[in-house]
């Protein structure tokens, strides 16, 4: 993977996401993608995150690397935004061949949820890996997860 066809996509509800996917783009100089959806109420989404499986449609550029970083935040057991993201992708058949997945948490059951969607994304690459980042520790970790995606980038 090379950071030359590589973009990084973001959802994000708090702005916690977006804070980390700004800096990791800015320090990696990646293409900055946003998963957007229509602004509802914080209920609307948690009621959501409990439905295994529910997309909610979101807008995005059309992925055109071969590489992609996904960051988003663990929700109860789904991030809807991103089910879409990843249906859209799987419909239109576009594929990569590695995928980062960073998934913001507040510490709740996070390694299943970061393997759902490990194998969720393997629908549409045979490589991905995941790397989970406390909501508390963004700025903390975040020297650590540029090498971890630095890494990753020269090793595929």
């Amino acid at each position: 993977m090379s950071i030359n066809s590589t973009e990084l996509y973001y959802f994000s509800y708090t702005g916690t996401c977006r804070l980390l996917a700004t800096k990791l783009a800015k320090e990696l100089k990646l293409s900055l993608e946003e998963i957007k959806v229509r602004r509802l109420p914080y209920a609307f989404w948690l009621v959501c995150s409990f439905v295994p499986g529910l997309f909610f449609p979101a807008t995005f550029k059309t992925p055109e690397t071969e590489n992609i970083i996904v960051v988003f935040p663990k929700w109860t057991v789904n991030c809807p935004p991103v089910r879409y993201f990843l249906r859209y992708c799987s419909q239109k058949g576009i594929t990569f061949k590695q995928v980062l997945l960073i998934i913001t948490h507040r510490g709740f059951k996070e390694l299943a949820y970061a393997k759902s969607y490990e194998k969720k994304f393997r629908k549409i690459s045979k490589v991905v890996e995941v790397k989970l980042v406390k909501k508390d520790e963004v700025e903390k970790v975040l020297p650590d997860l540029i090498l971890w995606v630095e890494k990753a980038l020269r090793n595929s």
